[in-house]
């Protein structure tokens, strides 16, 4: 017979302590996952904090560029317009140095060599500039042309102009 304290059998106290142990070493796994799901939900959340972080950024850099080049195009507008200024300066051409006067003739039924003086008179020549706002000029006859004077007895022409004459009031300095 066998004694009692050698059975191939475990008692009833080793197998709790196993139990245990195997409790201990499932809930040790289980903490381990745990911890390791905890880190990595953080590291998830850091990677989108991340990437929006970036994505802000890189918004921040377009809109920083796009205000550099406007402010460099606002610079060359400065430089251009101070050029200009200063161009005009020297050629006279402010407004200082010019005076203007208002021009309208309305349906006026002139002969072709008065129509051809207006017209002269009107063109740009040294210290006179003609800006038109309307301007007409038509025969009187239907079987006259405008550009070809009749060869019988001329007949007026009808002509309508309004602008401004810009003309010299001093010298440039």
């Amino acid at each position: 017979m066998m004694p009692a304290d050698t059975s191939p059998l475990p008692s009833s106290a080793g197998l709790a302590v196993r139990r245990r142990t195997r409790l201990a070493g499932c809930a040790l796994a289980a903490l381990v996952l745990g911890g390791g799901l905890l880190t990595f939900a953080d590291g998830r959340n850091r990677a989108q904090h991340a990437e929006r972080a970036h994505i802000e950024a890189e918004a921040a850099l377009a809109q920083a560029q796009d205000r550099l080049q406007l402010a460099e195009r606002q610079v060359m507008l400065a430089e251009t317009g101070s050029a200009l200024r200063i161009r005009m300066q020297s050629l006279g051409l402010t407004p200082a140095h010019w005076a203007e006067r208002r021009m309208a003739i309305r349906d006026q039924s002139l002969p072709r060599e008065d129509a051809n003086e207006v017209l002269l008179g009107t063109s740009q020549g040294r210290g006179r500039l003609f800006v038109a706002e309307a301007f007409e000029l038509s025969v009187t006859r239907f079987d006259e042309g405008l550009f070809h004077a009749p060869e019988s007895g001329a007949n007026p022409l009808r002509m309508s102009l309004r602008g401004t004459v810009l003309f010299r009031a001093g010298e440039p300095q």
